[in-house]
């Protein structure tokens, strides 16, 4: 599979050069191709993916949903609470999480996680040949941690903040917000995943000093026996 991502920066309004757009990730396997999330950021820039073969969304925040309008040109796949948000969607697929589906040559299951009451969300396990790899670029906890770990090649996170624990609120015993880098690399190394990648920065990454935050990052991961990398706007990668 290969992999590149559009834009790496989360839901704040401070950009720097290596982060400057909202989270977007493309993934090509064979001749499928397929983007995850289209935030506000790209409002009026559908040309990039208008040959791609469908648009994820992991939920209906505007970072990850704001940039789609009514004629958007890709077929959209998103869960039923993503889609009642978003009642202009047209070409919309409804997907139900933990049920796998097919685009193309990619098999694709959406696994439930905390992160917002308001805006449910969903990752997404993505499978191309014998490569698999988990994507979720916001979260505090996956449901099904070891359904959706167990086996990737690649784990693809949250970067909102790297040791800090940034939660919101908590109601009904439901965490909301963001897990840190660190603990996430923790749930990496009980499922032997062997690499991951952090997307959709947060304001303590993108307002850093890139080459002592890329040190800091690779250091958390050598301790866990995880490689580990922070992604930037224009990366592309093969697994």
């Amino acid at each position: 599979m290969k992999l590149f991502f559009l834009g790496t920066r989360g839901g704040i309004t401070t950009r720097s050069k290596a982060h400057y757009r909202h989270s977007t990730l493309c993934i090509s396997f064979r001749s499928t191709a397929i983007a995850l999330d289209w935030g506000s950021d790209w409002l009026y820039k559908k040309a990039l993916i208008k040959d791609l073969s469908g648009l994820l969304l992991t939920h209906a925040h505007d970072d990850h949903t704001g940039g789609i309008t009514a004629t958007f040109p890709l077929p959209i796949y998103a869960t039923e609470d993503t889609i009642d948000r978003h009642k202009h969607l047209q070409n919309a697929h409804t997907i139900i999480p933990r049920t796998p589906f097919q685009i193309g040559s990619l098999t694709i299951e959406a696994f439930p996680v905390h992160h917002s009451l308001n805006a449910p969300a969903i990752g997404y396990r993505i499978t191309g040949g014998k490569r698999s790899l988990f994507y979720v670029p916001d979260l505090v906890s996956i449901i099904d941690t070891k359904e959706a770990l167990s086996g990737i090649d690649l784990y693809i996170g949250d970067g909102a903040i790297i040791t800090r624990t940034l939660l919101k609120r908590i109601k009904d015993g439901i965490p909301t917000g963001h897990s840190p880098i660190i603990e996430q690399l923790t749930w990496c190394a009980n499922y032997n995943v062997p690499r991951a990648i952090f997307t959709h920065c947060g304001t303590e990454i993108v307002t850093g000093d890139r080459t002592n935050i890329d040190a800091q990052i690779k250091a958390l991961g050598t301790q866990l026996g995880v490689k580990t990398t922070l992604a930037y706007d224009g990366l592309k990668l093969v697994i």
